[in-house]
């Protein structure tokens, strides 16, 4: 092999090299919203973002954190701890944790999710049930899916997702009794 070839193979690997997590932070930049008073879509796009109400940013944080470690292939049990404990209330950790097993996943109402979760997702202010409740959509070919709603209180200054409930408005998850 000769030197040129040698330069030449070495530089090629070194561009081709790639940070894995460039994507996702690449997309993060760009990701804009689209607001209907306290609405929220998560879109790429090179738009500017609107604003927002800060319980519905809280939201899509929450996702963007949660989806992001749920998704890798061999996702880390704590780092969902850290991210659970970050954003649920104390009450809400309780009754999750009461559970040995859930066959779902109750952030996302199901077991499996699409790869455009989060750019389908749609968050929105839900003052006809109650003032601290958000519905949770998924919309596809332009029509949006309710997933769930997330009853949201601020303690200490922060915001939490305090309680799950079904579309039809039923609690999603209850205290389970000791065994």
């Amino acid at each position: 092999m000769n030197k040129w070839t040698l330069i030449i193979i070495v530089i090629l690997s070194f561009s081709c090299k790639k940070n894995p997590n460039e994507k996702f932070k690449k997309e993060q930049n760009n990701i804009s919203t689209k607001q209907n008073k306290d609405s929220l879509e998560m879109n790429i796009s090179d738009e500017k973002k609107t604003e927002v109400s800060p319980e519905v940013l809280f939201i899509m944080s929450f996702y963007k954190n949660y989806m992001f470690e749920y998704d890798k292939d061999e996702y880390n049990l704590k780092e969902i701890e850290i991210i659970l404990n970050e954003y649920c209330s104390e009450n809400f950790l309780k009754i999750y944790n009461s559970y040995e097993y859930l066959d779902y996943n109750p952030f996302i109402n199901g077991q499996d999710y699409p790869d455009d979760f989060l750019k389908n997702l749609k968050v929105e202010s839900s003052d006809k049930i109650l003032e601290n409740r958000f519905i949770i959509y998924q919309t596809y070919n332009g029509i949006d899916y309710e997933l769930l709603q997330m009853e949201i209180i601020k303690k200490e200054g922060n915001f939490k997702i305090n309680k799950l409930y079904t579309p039809d408005g039923s609690e999603m998850l209850s205290m389970q009794s000791d065994k």
